[in-house]
């Protein structure tokens, strides 16, 4: 997943994305504030303007991820806990 950081877009005065690279509508990107560890996802609803390798674009809220690939809900995962090959580690219910 890309990411981006906010960029305030001239010619509405709305808040958009800055991504460097190239990205379509539709696709999910990770925005960033400052200093931001963690960041949101934001779904690009609209290109404003590319060049030189950077796209502006307006954006619109990404749908949560629920539930990871093995069907198991993000709020069972132990938030920041790795095993030795790098996986997320699982307390699992049963």
């Amino acid at each position: 997943m890309k990411t981006a950081s906010y960029t305030k877009l001239t010619k509405t005065n709305t808040w958009g994305l800055r991504v460097e690279g190239l990205v379509t509508v539709g696709e999910v990107v990770l925005a960033k504030r400052r200093g931001e560890r963690n960041g949101t996802r934001k779904t690009v609803t609209e290109i404003v303007w590319t060049g030189n390798g950077v796209t502006l674009c307006a954006f619109g809220n990404a749908p949560a991820k629920t539930v990871d690939e093995y069907g198991m809900s993000l709020s069972e995962a132990t938030d920041g806990e790795y095993n030795d090959n790098g996986e997320q580690a699982y307390d699992l219910p049963y």
